[in-house]
């Protein structure tokens, strides 16, 4: 005959299924969100969608899940050494904002350059180092750059 666990231990694994299942849920929406703003972009490129001066300005996103934190930016690959320049501070932000670089990439698409850089944050005060963080690149991107004529 089978052992059954008593109840507690069975209502204390239930939970933590449901959590599991709730931690994935979650991913898994992150991970649509991204999906159909990568597809967006996508099709705005293929629909021949021509950029005014503000658009071609780097944008910047940044996305926080537990420690991980996401940055993705777009910038004109006409300005291949303001590009350079934005990786090497973006990267440096981090670093310096208490985040370990894991991962970075990037892609050029008709004349954008779309760049994802995966970091973990070390600091326990994760809401504050991704508002410090945060804060730093925005200044990189829309302050310090603002002097920059990104129209072309």
């Amino acid at each position: 005959m089978q052992d059954v666990a008593p109840l507690p231990d069975q209502l204390d694994e239930a939970a933590k299924y449901i959590k599991r299942l709730q931690i994935n849920v979650e991913k898994l929406r992150e991970k649509k969100q991204n999906l159909l703003r990568i597809e967006s972009l996508n099709s705005s490129m293929r629909s021949g969608m021509v950029m005014d001066s503000e658009s071609s300005m780097p944008h910047i996103d940044i996305h926080q899940t537990g420690s991980a934190l996401v940055v993705n930016f777009v910038n004109g690959w006409r300005s291949c050494y303001n590009y350079q320049s934005l990786f090497n501070k973006t990267i440096r932000a981090l670093h310096e904002g208490g985040a370990e670089v894991i991962n970075g990439s990037f892609s050029i698409v008709g004349d954008r350059i779309f760049s994802t850089i995966h970091s973990e944050v070390r600091d326990s005060a994760l809401l504050s180092t991704e508002a410090r963080i945060s804060e730093r690149l925005h200044k990189i991107f829309y302050t310090d750059n603002a002097e920059l004529d990104y129209a072309y």
